[in-house]
């Protein structure tokens, strides 16, 4: 990953929240809550598994009993802001904190939410305090977790700092991934970005795809037609970023198959509060009218735009 332009990142992904280490026999029945309290009041964890829900109770062993309801890394963090040990069990509860990306610091900013958030951990009847706390711990990603190998496929490429933006003199900026070929095991065909506009390097780079002014090359045999959305069914709002009021467009690079399918999305331009999660659930299910070169459908490589709007009732 560079390290010139995201240093602040590389921490946040590589040292994603600080892991609690704890001596063996360093805590007393009497001092569990105290202890407790030392090690994650008023503290920042990002939460194990990415839960949406507010709710959440774990057995003793610190496996979530019940259902529960991924969600994005970019709203799991929360802050601790008070806890409680019992006989049977420890409570921790706090504030989830979402993160957006400024694409002018370029790099992503925490903001805390109205969501509140409860953890419960049931205590074993044989279970030392060093055992509850190592369990309690174990909830939240540590110093040995990498955020980047824990997240969904599609933010790998803008996480480990291989998205580059290239602005283009005609049309919106072009998205591309550092090292990609031009072509894939599969036959995609990636779109050129005009290569005599100036690259600025980026640490990341209605529903309606607009890809009237792209260019769809094809290499060999001529130039493609632009794929046209057949079916784009719109990805859902989420609760955190309607809350917040949350407006902006996000871009994912994607590859639009021979059979219209959509594939290999990747984001290149993000917008965080969970909403890009949310995005890529909707682009997996849109369906197009392939690409065509000599009347025949190819597979091409495009950017996606999804903008999430709110709208007001007159």
């Amino acid at each position: 990953m560079p390290k010139d332009k995201d240093s602040a990142l590389t921490a946040r992904l590589e040292a994603a929240p600080l892991r609690l280490e704890l001596a063996p026999g360093s805590v007393s029945d009497s001092s569990l809550e105290g202890s407790l309290q030392s090690q994650f009041l008023g503290k920042a964890f990002t939460l194990r598994g990415f839960y949406d829900d507010e709710r959440l109770h774990y057995d003793s062993k610190g496996n979530a009993i019940g259902a529960v309801h991924p969600g994005s890394w970019t709203t799991s963090l929360f802050l601790i802001q008070h806890v409680k040990a019992s006989e049977h069990e420890i409570e921790l509860r706090g504030s989830r904190i979402a993160e957006f990306y400024d694409p002018k610091q370029r790099k992503f900013i925490p903001v805390r939410t109205k969501s509140g958030f409860v953890s419960k951990v049931d205590r074993g009847a044989s279970q030392s305090n060093d055992d509850v706390l190592q369990v309690a711990e174990g909830i939240f990603l540590g110093r040995k977790d990498k955020l980047i190998d824990l997240v969904p496929e599609y933010w790998r490429a803008i996480l480990s700092g291989r998205v580059e933006t290239v602005p283009q003199e005609n049309g919106p900026d072009c998205h591309r991934i550092k090292g990609a070929a031009d072509r894939g095991s599969n036959g995609e065909i990636s779109i050129p970005c005009e290569e005599h506009a100036k690259t600025k390097s980026s640490p990341f780079g209605a529903t309606k795809l607009d890809a009237s002014g792209l260019p769809h090359t094809a290499g060999e045999g001529g130039a493609a037609t632009a794929p046209k959305v057949v079916i784009d069914t719109p990805p859902e709002y989420g609760d955190i970023a309607r809350a917040l009021k949350v407006q902006g467009t996000l871009t994912f690079e994607a590859t639009v198959s021979r059979d219209g399918s959509v594939s290999d999305i990747s984001v290149v331009d993000p917008l965080g509060f969970g909403l890009d999660d949310k995005a890529a659930e909707a682009i997996k299910t849109w369906r197009f009218k392939p690409a065509l070169r000599n009347g025949n459908p190819v597979p091409v490589r495009i950017d996606v735009q999804v903008n999430f709007h709110l709208y007001t009732s007159p």
